[in-house]
């Protein structure tokens, strides 16, 4: 199952369980299509309407004990840690440093888990 499919059905799960508080999923990582100059002209259009390199897939408005909200970054099942790019573990650490929760998961079970324990304050 790819990233995107896993993300899927952390989001879909996530509405069910907790059908009053918002997760927003980052499209940071989209494809973009198109070639050469288009495909350049995309990217720094989207660049100056915020797209931030490194940006975590999914974040949790939800205030808690352990944060102000959950950055998550989504990874295939059976990824390590180290599948994280340099960007990626800088933006988790600037996160954690203003005060969120940030990490990361391999898959939605994983993600699920973690999101749980977040939403119960752990």
């Amino acid at each position: 199952m790819s990233e995107s499919d896993e993300t899927a059905m952390v989001i879909e799960w996530f509405r069910l369980q907790y059908p009053k508080t918002r997760i927003i999923g980052s499209l940071n990582g989209a494809w973009i299509a198109g070639a050469g100059n288009r495909k350049f002209a995309l990217i720094s259009k989207y660049k100056k309407e915020g797209l931030t390199p490194g940006v975590s897939d999914l974040f949790v408005a939800h205030v808690n004990s352990t944060g102000a909200g959950l950055w998550l970054e989504m990874k295939d099942r059976g990824k390590t840690k180290s599948s994280l790019s340099q960007v990626q573990r800088e933006w988790m650490q600037d996160m954690i440093d203003a005060g969120y929760h940030a990490t990361w998961a391999a898959g939605a079970d994983e993600a699920m888990k973690i999101i749980s324990a977040y939403m119960e304050g752990q």
